[in-house]
């Protein structure tokens, strides 16, 4: 049960339909109106003009005395550890009361300010900080493969008329030529790490040029992309061909769905034929996008790490650095959007990606 921190605050606890669950005693000491009355209820029909998915709304509500109220409605989102919403808090306040907090909220969104001001320079310091002595390092790879190229050449003419002198520094020198190898492709997935750690930072800040696209277009252009890995899995993919168009940027929904996508394929099981199925369908205010696959599914241990960065959800030796699905919530998050997943293990794993109505172009 949850409860108010403030017990003359009214407070209504609702499902992630808007069924109200439950009520506090400050809802009966303000309002007038029992828990018992307005339990099973859509909030909407008890408040008007509320928007769950909204931090305010200004809302009016007739009391149980006659009178109407004019209310600020602050609604939090309560989420599982997969980020689905699961129930809203709905607290509310008198309007008169709106300048004292306004002044509360311009002094948290200034400290809001100077935070992220900090966050930018702490990325901007790790992507300087970080590059420069991989680029040095890159440089002396090749300075130290050109000199072990040199010496390859000379000991070979030195050691012609010796095989076992030759044998023994070909040996050395193949040793010392994976060794460097090994150091290249370390540097080359920490300047990757960097990149993802400035572009997740990135997408908080990002600037949407929205507009009007077919998601049906673009789904065609990202399996076409793929069709090698398509093959290469042995799978078919099944498009919805009645798929909406949204009002959103190209390029970050080409982006969501080529993660997912990537995903999907990258996870099915190589001793079946894979299948992937791309649908929508539209609920509550949402369109929900799913894709479905029938590959390896997540373990029930590995579901808390999908959307945590640096994460894997899987102990196979599959291509990753356990940021893509990060990625796509960071993205998802700017339409105010959700993200969440169904799986079972060895049966497969379903993607719902939600967005609100109103992105229907």
């Amino acid at each position: 049960m949850y409860t108010s921190t403030d017990n003359n605050t009214p407070m209504i606890i609702a499902s992630k339909e808007g069924i109200i669950l439950e009520t506090n005693e400050a809802v009966e000491k303000h309002l007038g109106y029992k828990t018992e009355t307005l339990t099973g209820k859509h909030i909407e029909s008890v408040l008007k003009n509320i928007d769950l998915n909204a931090c305010f709304s200004e809302v009016t509500i007739n009391c149980s005395s006659g009178s109407r109220l004019c209310l600020l409605a602050v609604v939090s989102t309560v989420v599982d550890n997969n980020y689905n919403t699961v129930k809203y808090i709905v607290r509310f306040t008198d309007v008169e009361k709106l300048p004292t907090m306004a002044k509360r909220i311009a002094e948290e969104r200034a400290k809001v300010g100077a935070t992220k001001a900090e966050l930018q320079m702490f990325v901007s310091c790790i992507s300087h900080d970080l590059r420069s002595p991989l680029v040095s390092i890159e440089g002396f790879i090749v300075e130290l493969e050109e000199l072990l190229n040199d010496m390859r050449e000379h000991t070979s003419t030195t050691c012609e008329q010796n095989k076992e002198c030759k044998k023994t520094f070909d040996d050395i020198f193949d040793n010392m030529n994976e060794a460097i190898g090994f150091v290249d492709t370390s540097v080359t997935r920490l300047k990757r790490l960097v990149n993802i750690v400035v572009d997740l930072h990135k997408n908080s800040e990002r600037k949407l040029n929205n507009k009007s696209i077919d998601i049906k277009s673009i789904l065609n252009m990202l399996i076409s992309s793929m069709q090698h890995q398509i093959d290469k899995a042995n799978c078919i993919i099944r498009l919805n061909e009645q798929m909406p168009h949204l009002n959103a940027d190209p390029s970050v929904i080409e982006r969501i769905f080529a993660n997912i996508l990537d995903n999907a394929i990258k996870y099915l099981d190589p001793s079946r034929p894979g299948q992937i199925d791309i649908d929508y369908y539209i609920k509550d205010q949402k369109v929900i996008f799913t894709i479905k696959d029938n590959g390896i599914g997540i373990s029930e241990k590995s579901r808390k790490y999908v959307f945590q960065p640096f994460r894997r959800a899987t102990d196979r030796d599959i291509p990753g650095d356990g940021v893509g699905m990060p990625m796509v919530k960071s993205l998802i998050d700017l339409y105010n959007g959700e993200i969440w997943f169904n799986s079972k293990e060895q049966r497969g794993t379903t993607f719902y990606l939600s967005f609100p109505t109103a992105m229907l172009a």
